[in-house]
């Protein structure tokens, strides 16, 4: 089901913005409350990355995952990217502006699900809303949570409060892979097989590999701070939720197991490392075990607090 966001007034650029997103409903009955999974790409990727499908390739399709768990899957296009709003200008789309649209997305779907309009099947009830980010989505999920805190608990994969591995020069700041202006102005993408060494394994299908790269997008130059050493600090030390950090084997985070350090206002901090995996962990071949195990943790998580 495709949705539309208006999220004009938190965007604050002067001009109309919308965020569209794709809900997938739940395909099971679910135990317990419901649960709204608030899916976010990271930098180049669009909602797809979600939902791939691949022809002689089945099972990509996290949403799908979730959804067959009972949980209200909606993987969105963040602003500036996909069928989302394209500001005229995209040096003025930073991170804390896609902070407080994603923040605004969580919000009304809060609001949908407790007027019981989110689906026709689902009556009126509060949710469970859980920020779900990866890459630079993981961090604006951490920005939106560390500066708005709507949702009730984040999952951050493949992103790092230190700095970005492969990207970046830690001591520096500056980039180190070179990225290509697109059509219009203020906007950049990328050569993908630039990127296929730090995204990929070599258990990856090719034809996977091709079809992620065919759905890449062009994003905003504001979002460019993502690579700034610890940008994302602050922010993911004021989170005082559950919070779960993912990578994969080879990924962009120096250190897997320092994360979890940065989130020390949460008591609740779950790492996994995904082994034969890289960057994009919704290809690689334990794709299946990984979203098991983060749809485990939002299942303890929508329970509520342990008790005594």
């Amino acid at each position: 089901m495709e949705m539309r966001f208006d999220v004009g007034a938190a965007a604050a650029l002067g001009e109309p913005c919308h965020i569209a997103g794709t809900l997938f409903p739940p395909t099971v009955a679910r135990d317990g409350p419901l649960v709204i999974a608030l899916l976010v790409p990271g930098g180049g990727y669009a909602r797809r990355y979600y939902d791939l499908h691949v022809d002689g390739h089945a099972g990509y399709s996290a949403a799908l995952r979730l959804a067959e768990r009972g949980i209200v899957a909606v993987a969105i296009d963040s602003l500036g990217t996909g069928e989302s709003s394209i500001p005229e200008d995209g040096r003025r789309v930073t991170l804390d502006i896609q902070a407080a649209t994603l923040a605004e997305v969580a919000r009304q779907l809060r609001e949908a699900a407790r007027a019981g309009t989110l689906l026709p099947s689902v009556p009126a009830r509060e949710p469970v809303v859980i920020g779900i980010g990866h890459s630079l989505g993981g961090c604006t999920i951490t920005l939106q949570q560390g500066d708005h805190a709507v949702c009730d608990a984040v999952a951050i994969l493949g992103f790092s409060c230190q700095y970005i591995r492969t990207a970046v020069d830690p001591k520096t700041g500056e980039r180190l892979r070179p990225r290509i202006p697109a059509s219009r102005e203020g906007y950049n993408r990328s050569d993908p097989a630039s990127h296929r060494d730090r995204f990929y394994t070599a258990s990856v299908p090719r034809a996977v590999i091709e079809a992620e790269e065919a759905a890449r997008v062009a994003m905003p130059d504001g979002v460019a701070e993502v690579l700034i050493p610890g940008r994302s600090a602050p922010a993911a030390a004021r989170i005082d939720v559950p919070v779960l950090l993912g990578f994969g084997e080879f990924d962009v985070s120096p250190d897997p197991h320092a994360e979890p350090g940065f989130y020390r206002s949460s008591r609740d901090v779950t790492l996994l490392v995904l082994p034969d995996a890289a960057h994009c962990h919704n290809s690689a071949s334990g794709r299946a075990g990984f979203w098991r195990r983060i749809g485990d943790w939002i299942d303890m998580v929508a329970a509520g607090p342990a008790t005594a």
